[in-house]
């Protein structure tokens, strides 16, 4: 898929439409995405990533207000359980960013039985170059307890590819969604390849959220 448009019309607050055009391509959880290849992540849990980075223009009127913009970055992937999600997992982790010329990806989940699961995607330029499910790191920062952004400070990640790593370093600084047991933001991502360049910087966002 190279294109993705979704169109929001009456009787929502939202119209308009959000056009993403894919600059990086799909994948599966442990694989490019190939015929045959397996979406399965853990078990009841399926996952596929359509859009892991996209130029992204927005063209909407929300409560009679315009919101436009060009060149945005943009994501779309799909989940699906034949099951409710408290009895797959315990919690994840799920970090998308534009790192310079790098796209990545990365999902932390752990299952219900206290298994835990990663899955690493990097692209440069729009070419594959790896989609990991070992090796790949994730820590998290807690934020001071007077913290006004959110529960969490910082997330720190490392993803293998072609022998080499990316490492890098997502600083929350804005929380759209803190209710509950799900943390969704946004923030700046620094880094780039172990022992190379490491100066390159972007945009990311980050979803917590635990099942209890």
């Amino acid at each position: 898929m190279s294109t993705m448009t979704v169109h929001f019309t009456h009787p929502f607050e939202i119209t308009g439409s959000v056009v993403l055009r894919a600059i990086a391509p799909p994948h599966y959880p442990c694989s490019p995405a190939d015929i045959g290849a397996s979406m399965e992540f853990l078990p009841h849990f399926g996952w596929a990533n359509a859009l892991p980075d996209a130029k992204t223009t927005v063209d909407l009127k929300v409560n009679g207000t315009e919101v436009k913009f060009k060149d945005g970055i943009g994501y779309q992937d799909l989940s699906w359980s034949d099951t409710s999600l408290e009895d797959v997992f315990e919690h994840y982790i799920w970090i998308h960013g534009r790192l310079g010329p790098y796209s990545i990806v990365v999902w932390f989940i752990t299952g219900s039985d206290g298994t835990q699961k990663t899955s690493g995607y990097v692209s440069k330029d729009g070419e594959l170059l790896s989609t990991p499910c070992s090796g790949v790191t994730v820590e998290t920062e807690a934020a001071a307890p007077n913290s006004t952004i959110g529960p969490i400070q910082s997330f720190s990640v490392e993803i293998p590819f072609e022998n080499q790593v990316i490492v890098a370093n997502l600083t929350v600084n804005n929380v759209l969604i803190n209710e509950s047991n799900l943390v969704h933001g946004t923030g700046i991502i620094r880094g780039g390849v172990k022992d190379g360049r490491m100066d390159y910087s972007g945009s990311a966002a980050f979803e917590h959220l635990t099942s209890v």
